[in-house]
């Protein structure tokens, strides 16, 4: 008879992937196209954990939490992985039998990012390493040519590239049985916390690069008079650049099942699904950059700094209720009609900040003092609300043909409807002072302010349609099982955003001289409220393969998208330093 094949809910699509499956996954389910269930994917579920029998202990070797692990190669995704399934001692009930399953997976990694040094200050990188590195360079100079070294200049620089990944998560499914009537939960919690970067390219005040990674870096360059040894002229620069993400994720399921008495051979399934969550990111990025020049009676002291803040959240609540039929028509072919409708409600906000300061101080050979400073900040505040609905249709017939050969086709709808609702505030403030350092106040001297600011309703509609078509054949021989799916997938996704000023500031000039008198300039105000609206589609297909061997009734092991574009000889030490493995141990 045909083990019965499960399909985890769609919770929410901002939770779950395209296929609607679990943040884990067997390698036969991802190699039949999302179509047949392996033991794993049945523990996951509080109803199906029953298709499975005795114990199943799943470890770092399964390579299931991202089945991307080349055991042959030592390549890892460095995540800890542990699970165990079964009766597990809990004793039977009032005629209830009792199964369970726990699964952790922990991570906290730091993976060494390349970065390149520019040791001597000219424009092209001389030293290229990972994580974190350090160069010290030094020149001699003969300024005035009389063939005497009489200049030393001391370049240092050092620039450090990383990742970290941290991971939490943890699944816990508890399935009760009493004859054909089954009731369990399952409840999943995704601790997932992630630093991510990239290589900084250039620093440009009020413009400087915001990598995508955790990256810092710093410059200096020292000029020393070797005559006096007095120094001649100073360099500094910095920045260190950090984004942080963190998504926990709480899941829980109630699911019923018995069967149902209006159609002959079937069983009718119910589940209710709350899904609960945040999306949480911040973003610190600072650079600065100072200059002093020293020599002849002239000290020029300059001062920058740039600064960009970033605070963003979203978080809220799904709910979801599931209903599946399935149909056995006989022991070799059955089928199952799955529908899931739900709603949700995420709360948003946006912090955005940007300062940048500048001071100048200039004293010449006379002994005047010119000053020029800047201060500028520029804040955006979003905050709104997101309501979803969504609803989804499953279908598939699996058919055994033998008891080594099982065909199994699908269709997968789903349609997700998204309204944003945002209030956006955005105010700029630039202060900009200037004396000449005449020792007189007069119109040579001024304070120029500048601000302005506005309010934004910002509404967006996004619609998703999705149809997947998924087709799979597995066949077995002897220990040997062979599988191979299709997944044939058509998007569409329209897009509507009106963008309307509810208040606003113009842009005002003040500009104040140093004899008292002053100028006030108004800009037009020239926001424009705007509508945009776009549409994509796109038709996909991606092809999918694995292995199985049961050594013995202690062992499995499962091969996952084996075939490499090169080296693909089997002679080739290089073929198996590629493979991705799944051991599971069964008692």
């Amino acid at each position: 008879m045909i083990k019965r094949v499960l399909l985890i809910l769609l919770l929410a699509s901002l939770i779950m992937p395209a296929s609607g499956h679990c943040w884990v996954q067997s390698f036969r389910w991802a190699a039949s196209g999302n179509l047949l269930y392996g033991d794993f994917d049945n523990d996951l579920d509080p109803i199906y954990i029953w298709d499975n029998q005795g114990y199943r202990l799943y470890t770092t070797l399964s390579n299931l939490s991202s089945s991307s692990d080349m055991l042959f190669s030592d390549v890892s995704d460095g995540v800890y992985l542990f699970g165990a399934s079964g009766k597990l001692g809990i004793p039977e009930f009032m005629g209830w039998e009792n199964r369970s399953m726990l699964l952790i997976q922990l991570a906290d990694t730091r993976s060494d990012l390349t970065s390149g040094l520019d040791t001597d200050f000219d424009g092209t990188v001389d030293l290229t390493d990972t994580g974190y590195q350090s160069g010290n360079y030094t020149r001699f100079f003969d300024m005035n040519n009389d063939n005497i070294f009489d200049t030393r200049a001391v370049y240092l620089s050092s620039a450090d590239n990383y990742d970290i990944l941290k991971k939490r998560d943890w699944h816990f499914t508890h399935g009760m049985r009493k004859g054909r009537t089954k009731l369990g939960i399952s409840f999943d919690h995704l601790g997932y916390g992630n630093n991510y970067s990239e290589q900084i390219t250039q620093s440009n005040l009020f413009n400087f690069v915001t990598p995508s990674h955790d990256y810092s870096y710093s410059k200096s360059l020292t000029l020393t008079d070797l005559s006096n040894s007095s120094a001649l002229e100073s360099r500094a620069e910095q920045g260190a650049f950090k984004t942080t993400l963190e998504t926990p994720i709480n899941i829980f399921n109630v699911s019923y099942e018995s069967p149902f008495r209006y159609i002959d051979n079937s069983d009718l399934r119910l589940d209710l699904i709350i899904t609960n969550g945040d999306d949480q990111m911040k973003t610190n990025d600072y650079f600065s950059y100072s200059r002093d020049v020293s020599g002849g009676g002239i000290t020029d002291i300059n001062r920058m700094s740039e600064s960009a803040y970033i605070d963003s959240t979203q978080g809220g609540s799904t709910f979801a209720l599931g209903a599946m039929l399935s149909k056995y028509w006989n022991y070799d072919f059955y089928s199952w009609f799955r529908i899931n409708a739900g709603i949700g409600s995420f709360d948003a906000n946006r912090d955005y900040a940007n300062n940048y300061d500048m001071s100048r101080r200039l004293t010449d050979v006379q002994g005047n003092l010119t000053v020029y400073t800047r201060d500028y900040t520029h804040n955006i505040i979003r905050e709104g609300d997101t309501k979803r609905k969504f609803i989804r249709f499953y279908h598939k017939s699996v058919v055994e043909f033998t008891r080594d050969f099982v065909f199994s086709a699908g269709l997968d709808f789903q349609y997700i409807s998204d309204e944003t609702d945002w209030t956006e505030r955005n105010s700029l403030l630039d202060v900009m002072e200037y004396d000449n350092g005449d020792g007189a106040s007069d119109r040579s001297d001024s304070t120029v302010t500048i601000t302005e600011s506005h309010v934004c309703n910002l509404l967006n509609k996004t619609k998703r349609t999705e149809v997947m078509l998924p087709v799979a054949m597995e066949y077995s021989l002897g220990k040997w099982t062979f599988r191979v799916g299709a997944i044939h997938a058509i998007n569409k996704i329209t897009s509507e955003e009106d963008g309307i000023i509810t208040d606003s500031d113009p842009r005002v000039t003040r500009i104040v001289y140093g004899d008292g008198d002053s100028t006030v300039t108004v800009s037009d105000d020239d926001y424009l409220s705007t509508r945009t609206a776009t549409e994509t589609r796109t038709h996909t297909t991606h092809y999918v393969y694995g292995v199985e061997f049961n050594a013995n009734k202690h062992l499995k092991a499962e091969l996952l998208g084996f075939l490499s574009s090169t080296d693909t000889e089997f002679l080739n030490t290089d073929f198996y330093r590629q493979l991705r493995i799944s051991l599971t141990v069964l008692f």
